[in-house]
């Protein structure tokens, strides 16, 4: 299990997709870099193995801003994982409401027309440049 939790952390963070600054209520909110998101990441697995999750942006406020706010705003990933539930992304990173845009897929089977659509959608979720 240890092994499974090794390899899918280390291909979820050279598949997570991440992104520059972007427009928060007319002000440009600082997004991570490639680098600072997959130390983030990463960082958040280490929590998650020792049973330290800190489990950020996850109260009550935060829940009501996903339900009136773009996700854009505040993702800072995106991540392509299997839809199995064993394998919650939030959860196994240590992140929060909105902290990453998740794409679940079944199989663990991913065509180049699919995974475009997906990643567009993920592209505009987590403001990516054009």
């Amino acid at each position: 299990m240890k092994r499974f939790m090794n390899v899918f952390v280390i291909g979820c963070c050279l598949l997570a997709l991440t992104v520059v600054p972007a427009a928060a209520s007319g002000k440009a909110a600082a997004k991570p870099s490639p680098d600072a998101t997959v130390a983030m990441l990463k960082a958040g697995n280490v929590r998650f193995v020792e049973g330290k999750a800190t489990h950020p942006h996850a109260d009550a406020a935060r829940l009501k801003l996903a339900g009136s706010k773009n996700q854009g705003d505040y993702a800072y990933a995106t991540v392509i994982t299997c839809s199995d539930s064993r394998v919650p992304v939030e959860i196994v990173f240590d992140a929060g409401v909105m902290d990453i845009f998740v794409i679940r897929v079944a199989g663990n089977v991913c065509d180049v027309d699919t995974c475009v659509t997906w990643m567009s959608a993920g592209r505009s979720n987590t403001a990516w440049p054009t």
